[in-house]
């Protein structure tokens, strides 16, 4: 196989939370899809069988810790607070048409902020939620 040449950075990653985009204050986000899987064994055979079940996912974004209206943490403590599902939507090359997106709606589930007197650096914010529903990969048309 010849070597990729279709490498990114993550540093023009887009993402919105209920279709506000909060790219300025985030920095970090993971999405981890997970297929559920079972095992079980026979007396017969060495080998376990493995049958697949359900798929999932989650994510995690972080961000730093800002109290301006409208930037990430405010739009995720809001939808934290209103414990419903919200739209998201991440876009690692920047948005452009033909950039893969990733698209779905998550119940944020918790939110640290982690306030460190000793540390100099920016507060990061970290938040984590659960998909509802499907994981979209598509791609952008805009």
């Amino acid at each position: 196989m010849t070597q990729t040449t279709g490498q990114i950075s993550a540093r023009d990653c887009r993402i919105s939370v209920d279709s506000q985009d909060i790219s300025g204050s985030a920095n970090n986000v993971k999405l981890t899809t997970t297929l559920d899987t079972e095992q079980t064994a026979t007396f017969d055979g060495d080998w376990k069988l493995t049958t697949a079940g359900k798929l999932s996912w989650e994510i995690s974004i972080e961000a730093l810790y800002t109290e301006v209206t409208s930037e990430a943490l405010d739009k995720i403590w809001a939808a934290l607070k209103g414990a419903k599902p919200k739209e998201i939507v991440v876009t690692p090359k920047g948005g452009s048409a033909g950039d893969w997106t990733f698209t779905g709606n998550v119940i944020f589930n918790s939110v640290e902020l982690p306030f460190d007197g000793t540390a100099g650096d920016p507060v990061i914010i970290t938040a984590e939620g659960a998909g509802t529903g499907e994981l979209v990969k598509a791609t952008a048309s805009t």
